[in-house]
């Protein structure tokens, strides 16, 4: 209406401005368009400050949902289902407008709850302690832990600091990223930490981790892949290492190769897995072809 604005969105729009300030000392942020917004605030890209001193390089990439009040549940149907098929790093951002305070907190805990239950009605828990998931009738519960971060601009000014923030998140980018990707695989491990101090990086060594492994019998056949998959590439690489004379008499190749006979059906029916063990036995004919035109003729 001409004239006026509701008076919610300006809040709103105040606080996702606070949230871009900060995230953008660390990352490359980029709004999404009020028309478009299903849910994601801002796509981003950790930034690294080149060897030149010039430039900024692009790191791993993830979204924040901004929020400046209580984190409404996300309902079952699209609102469930959208928080438990996310494509890259989900983090929530919740601003503290009096106090220009924006705490980042990783939602890598919604794994386990979806995995297990399904997308259903979902509570997210910021600073509640962290646990698995617990779900109460046809609702999850989540909790988010403390934030990863809780940052005023004046923590951020100096760059210095910016990139130290920048240290910190990375690996929560990276553990939920290895989530999401082993998903879309077909593996669903969900690992992540137990235990973590806010605007402190994870321990280098002596982490503390939770999580699961979840299994569903609809998920043999990808299983099976996975499984056969990973026996072809463990037995191209150790080739590469018997090539240079190691691994030799390794039992555990012996293993694989029994394994790789036990499932040469499922082999053939994947045509990459298929090309590669054919490959392999071209390999190794034209290398025994080559080894008895070197060897000498007693006769």
């Amino acid at each position: 209406m001409p004239g006026s604005r509701p008076s919610g969105f300006l809040f709103g729009a105040s606080a996702e401005d606070l949230a871009k300030f900060v995230l953008g000392t660390f990352a490359f942020v980029t709004p999404v368009p009020y028309p478009v917004d299903v849910g994601h605030d801002f796509h981003c890209v950790l930034h690294r400050r080149a060897a030149d001193r010039r430039t900024l390089r692009a790191g791993p990439a993830f979204s924040v949902q901004v929020k400046s009040g209580e984190v409404p549940p996300y309902e079952a149907g699209p609102a469930a289902e959208w928080l438990a098929d996310q494509e890259s790093p989900l983090f929530l951002c919740l601003v503290d407008r009096p106090n220009l305070t924006c705490a980042i907190y990783s939602t890598w805990n919604v794994h386990n709850a979806h995995l297990l239950h399904g997308p259903l009605r979902t509570v997210l828990e910021p600073d509640a302690e962290f646990s698995l998931p617990r779900r109460v009738d046809d609702t999850l519960y989540v909790p988010l832990g403390p934030p990863v971060l809780r940052l005023r601009p004046d923590d951020v000014v100096d760059p210095v600091a910016a990139a130290r923030c920048a240290d910190i998140l990375e690996p929560w980018i990276l553990i939920e990223r290895q989530i999401i990707v082993g998903r879309r695989a077909g593996m669903f491990w969900v690992d992540g930490p137990a235990e973590w101090t806010t605007n402190q990086p994870l321990a280098s060594h002596g982490q503390k981790f939770i999580g699961e492994m979840y299994r569903n019998p609809k998920n043999l056949a990808r299983c099976v892949r996975n499984l056969v998959r990973s026996a072809v590439a463990a037995r191209r690489v150790i080739d590469m290492y018997q090539d240079q004379g190691h691994l030799q008499g390794w039992p555990q190749a012996a293993a694989i190769d029994d394994l790789l006979a036990a499932f040469a059906e499922q082999i053939r029916a994947d045509p990459l897995a298929d090309r590669v063990m054919r490959r392999r036995a071209q390999e190794q004919a034209a290398r025994a072809a080559a080894g008895t035109a070197r060897r000498p003729d007693h006769r």
